[in-house]
């Protein structure tokens, strides 16, 4: 409340109630406290903010230039998170039941949002617990139930399953001008089937591991990666008689197939038990 940080008015007033609460709801007798010591079904106590903070903190991120580096909330995410989370009744349910968050575009709403709900559905102690994303088109509300990455153990590279990818590991086909989709096809090693060798069109390429490669030869420059479809652009894009070739480590998008049933071990451990996972085709 110092004027160092431009902001409009609700934002001022969400961060000036939170003092005045501070100061106002002390004691064993306020009707609510924050970020208190609370009890899990298990007897184990922990904080509701902190626990939050932590859980979201130990999440990668999937997309983007920060794809497999973990999340750091910012200020301004501790402070949605922990007001709404950390207020909780003296019976310890939370405060707050609804909360209105507007930022601009391309301020990590989306990721956020999963987060929270990640959180909610499996670490939040309710049982058969069901999140919900509405927005004004499905492929929107959809953003936060995309496809999760998960690296397959014996086969996650383009080269012989597990081995380093080169440049020369499988042909790829071209889909627009300079623009190729990256495969891994299996069976190669043997004859032919009737219908081709079986494959798998790879739209989660592990970043830093694509190569490729013009008619044999290594591709120094001019090689950019999508690692959230598993397009690769050339510049300049080759002739359509060139041979383009390419290997990479890659990971698998998924989806939960049934309920997770989730025990608490720990205050910042959850025992997850099994639960069935089932490959997303067309991510």
């Amino acid at each position: 409340m110092t004027g160092k940080i431009s902001t409009g008015k609700w934002v001022r007033l969400a961060c000036q109630r939170q003092l005045d609460d501070l100061e106002r709801f002390r004691g064993k007798n306020s009707p609510y406290r924050f970020n208190p010591k609370l009890t899990d079904k298990q007897g184990r106590s922990f904080q509701p903010a902190d626990n939050l903070g932590a859980f979201v903190e130990r999440l990668p991120h999937v997309k983007g230039p920060l794809a497999g580096q973990p999340i750091l909330l910012e200020p301004w995410q501790v402070f949605i998170l922990s007001t709404v989370f950390g207020w909780v009744k003296s019976d310890g349910k939370r405060r707050f039941r609804r909360a209105y968050v507007e930022v601009p575009r391309g301020s990590g709403k989306s990721a956020l949002s999963s987060a929270v709900a990640l959180y909610m559905l499996a670490a939040d102690g309710e049982g058969g617990a069901e999140v919900y994303s509405l927005a004004t088109t499905r492929d929107q509300a959809r953003k936060s139930y995309y496809a999760f990455r998960v690296k397959c153990l014996d086969d996650f590279s383009t080269n012989g399953f597990t081995g380093t990818p080169t440049p020369l590991d499988q042909p790829l086909a071209n889909t627009a001008s300079g623009v190729y989709q990256l495969h891994v096809f299996y069976g190669t090693n043997g004859g032919a089937p009737s219908l081709g060798y079986p494959s798998r069109t790879i739209y989660k390429p592990v970043a830093g591991t694509v190569v490729a490669a013009k008619n044999g030869v290594t591709i120094s420059s001019g090689l950019s990666v999508d690692t959230t479809t598993g397009l690769i652009t050339i510049t300049p894009a080759p002739l359509i008689t060139d041979a383009i070739t390419a290997g990479c480590q890659f990971d698998i998008p998924c989806r939960f197939n049934s309920k997770i049933e989730v025990t608490a071990v720990d205050i910042s451990l959850r025992d997850c038990h099994s639960f069935d996972l089932i490959e997303r085709l067309n991510p």
